[in-house]
């Protein structure tokens, strides 16, 4: 019997090697990794894939994403992401596509579950961006526990503070992934002369 495939779309690191490898040995899913567009596109067009499961970080990520969807509405699509600002309306992918958004950092345990069919094919993130409305459910929201720089995360007189927990240099990726997560409909944010990042509501 031919083992159903699960296409991962992701740079090759450690992490997702062993990602790879845990997925395979713990399932009865062959796994194809894949890092460039044109690759990704020919194993696409060329095998049937019960799941693909991107890094929204990629290159040409949205592109490969459209081609997809697109391509086959009904695929089975797992994106990893650092932002809620979704490249595909929640109401329009509701009602079309079977595609789910997963905000890193992503635990195993969290997709195994979904590939495996142990919870709902349903994304746990839909409406979400325009449900984070106050200072509380932003600091929930932001998990800064893997960054290297910003460390500190506090809530001073009502603002939302992101401090480094030294004078290292500025890592403008971490401060990019804060900021995408600030939906700028209800908050306002600027990043202080020590690199602190200031998250208010707006008046």
């Amino acid at each position: 019997m031919t083992k159903r495939s699960i296409l991962i779309i992701d740079r090759i690191t450690q992490k997702v090697e062993e990602f790879s490898s845990v997925l395979s040995d713990l399932s009865d899913f062959h796994i194809d990794n894949s890092i460039k567009y044109d690759e990704s596109i020919a194993y696409f067009d060329n095998n049937k894939y019960e799941y693909i499961i991107m890094d929204h970080s990629c290159k040409d990520a949205d592109l490969l994403l459209e081609y997809i969807l697109t391509k086959n509405p009904q695929q089975k699509f797992i994106l990893l992401s650092d932002t809620l600002n979704c490249p595909v309306d929640c109401t329009f992918c509701l009602n079309t596509f079977q595609f789910v958004r997963l905000l890193k950092p992503v635990k195993l345990l969290e997709v195994f579950k979904l590939i495996k069919g142990k919870v709902d094919f349903v994304c746990p993130n839909k409406h979400r961006f325009e449900n984070i409305d106050s200072i509380e459910k932003l600091y929930d929201l932001i998990n800064i526990d893997e960054y290297g720089f910003y460390k500190i995360k506090e809530i001073v007189n009502g603002s939302l503070y992101f401090r480094p927990k030294d004078q290292s240099n500025i890592d403008i990726d971490e401060l990019n992934k804060i900021q995408d997560l600030v939906n700028s409909d209800f908050f306002e944010s600027e990043v202080l002369g020590d690199f602190c990042i200031k998250v208010q509501m707006k008046i």
